[in-house]
């Protein structure tokens, strides 16, 4: 289906999509005007060219609707030194915080292996100290666990 503009009696675009122009039907502003509702034009599109999004920006659509179609006209500039500059920011400040992210993750994986290793360790020495532990609760052996833990922190 083709790009076309629903347009009402005072060339406002309500909607822009693809329609289906059916000859005989309200695609005409005489049409229209006679029944008081919207009609379809077809879209002509002018200058919407592949550009290099990494130095250039599209600007637009300035519509100007005429009597048997809109005109959907869009314009190529190259991006100012500021934009530029401030993309470059923003994938700098995105790939800083990745890299703080994975500094963290490291650093909590690294902390997290030194608690394993520590409380492994106090089982040990809480199971041959403590020859009661095999009739020890989980919630009896965590209780234990902390104690011994807490007293090992600075």
């Amino acid at each position: 289906m083709p790009l076309a503009a629903l347009v009402d009696l005072s060339d406002v675009i309500l909607e822009r999509g693809e329609f289906a122009l059916i000859p005989g039907t309200f695609n005409t502003r005489a049409t229209a005007a006679l029944n008081g509702k919207a009609f379809l034009l077809p879209i002509e599109r002018v200058g919407f060219t592949p550009f290099n999004s990494a130095l250039q920006k599209r600007t637009g659509p300035v519509d100007v609707v005429q009597p048997a179609k809109v005109v959907e006209t869009y314009v190529v500039v190259n991006k100012t030194a500021q934009e530029l500059d401030d993309e470059k920011t923003a994938i700098a400040n995105v790939d800083v915080d990745l890299r703080i992210q994975k500094a963290v993750a490291a650093e909590v994986r690294k902390r997290d292996e030194e608690i394993i290793s520590t409380l492994n360790a106090l089982i040990a020495e809480l199971s041959a100290t403590t020859p009661e532990l095999t009739s020890l609760t989980v919630p009896q052996w965590r209780t234990r666990l902390i104690d011994k833990y807490k007293s090992l922190l600075p």
